[in-house]
């Protein structure tokens, strides 16, 4: 038998969560992931902050690209604990925590399929409505 402490929890993404912090306002793709409904459910964790390197809940938005591949890359950028790196872009999924559009329910329908990425580039897509 060993006796020792476990492990904290791991979230991943940890050192993604960083340089994004370090590079605020800037779009980037965090993961790759091989079905859409693992990235929307990524995607929630980053945004409602339950994922803890993304904390505290909005200081992050999202928004998923569907590849030829049949893969869905997850692009994500800091906007600040209270949005200092700029508005939230139109169509991007974020957090407010009030009001409608802003509960984890929200967060499953592809409100970020429409979002201009300025600064980064996002593979071409059909269907990702």
């Amino acid at each position: 038998m060993e006796w020792k402490d476990p492990p904290g929890a791991s979230w991943g993404l940890t050192e993604e969560a960083a340089a994004l912090r370090r590079r605020p306002g800037q779009w980037a793709v965090v993961i790759v992931h091989p079905n859409r409904e693992k990235a929307r459910r990524q995607r929630e964790r980053i945004v409602n902050g339950s994922a803890v390197p993304f904390r505290p809940q909005g200081s992050f938005e999202t928004t998923l690209r569907d590849c030829e591949d049949g893969t869905v890359e997850l692009y994500a950028r800091y906007i600040g604990e209270e949005g200092e790196y700029g508005e939230p872009a139109e169509g991007a999924v974020h957090w407010t925590g009030t009001g409608p559009g802003s509960g984890p329910e929200d967060l499953a329908a592809d409100v970020g399929a429409d979002v201009e990425l300025p600064g980064a580039v996002a593979p071409d897509r059909d269907g990702d409505r």
